[in-house]
């Protein structure tokens, strides 16, 4: 698919990948100076299905510009009537957790600082009623040496929220709390649980669940120290 030039005043540059709802683009804001990421939601749905898509995305804005959080990505406009609609995010420089983690695990310092960043910012998410539902290394991007930034708030639980189905599973399998998995909870603890994978997986290099079968999905996992002995106790 060929990249549109623009978005409004948003000068596309480059493309930087594409998703089951849409595109995402790098560009430049011509009025003010700055890169930004442009997430577009794909066209191409009609009737219910178009509307369900189109609240899920305005729900995505509204979730992220309510935590103004400095570990969670911000937005900075929206506009639901364009064709296709847009939303403008901060520009986060460096790779997502998934793409490090192929590198081998992290030393245990920059585990913990990890895991106090994303642990504040699904805080906050939590106070303010809001659950992430699809914590992952896909979803933590790395914006700096030692700073890190929670995205997607695509499938995110807002309050009064009407897209939620009770015991409907959303999420990646793989690093779902067992009662997501069984029961379709969508849960604050679930996020934590999503945490915890992640930073198991920085720590150890691998996680469990990546390759096991839908009934492997709930076997238990192997405490952290028979997998990384010299793990420090805090960890």
């Amino acid at each position: 698919m060929t990249a549109p030039q623009s978005f409004g005043r948003y000068r596309v540059t480059s493309t930087l990948g594409a998703g089951a709802m849409g595109e995402v683009y790098l560009a430049v804001d011509d009025v003010l100076g700055r890169e930004v990421a442009i997430k577009t939601l794909r066209s191409g749905a009609t009737g219910v299905a178009a509307r369900f898509l189109d609240e899920r995305f305005r729900q995505e804005a509204r979730a992220i510009a309510a935590l103004a959080h400095p570990a969670v990505v911000q937005v900075f406009d929206l506009d639901p009537g364009a064709d296709p609609p847009y939303l403008v995010m901060e520009r986060v420089a460096g790779p997502s957790l998934k793409e490090r983690f192929a590198e081998g695990p992290f030393p245990a310092d920059t585990v913990r600082a990890l895991g106090i960043q994303i642990a504040n910012a699904l805080a906050a998410a939590h106070a303010a009623g809001i659950v992430h539902r699809d914590v992952k290394p896909a979803n933590i991007l790395i914006a700096g040496p030692s700073s890190w930034k929670l995205a997607d708030f695509g499938v995110a639980h807002v309050p009064d929220s009407s897209l939620t189905i009770t015991g409907q599973f959303v999420g990646s399998p793989a690093y779902a709390s067992p009662e997501a998995l069984v029961r379709g909870q969508s849960t604050a603890a679930g996020d934590v649980f999503g945490l915890g994978a992640v930073l198991y997986q920085a720590i150890a290099g691998t996680w469990p669940r990546l390759d096991a079968t839908t009934s492997g999905l709930l076997a238990p996992i192997p405490p952290l120290r028979d997998v990384m002995p010299g793990v420090p106790l805090e960890l």
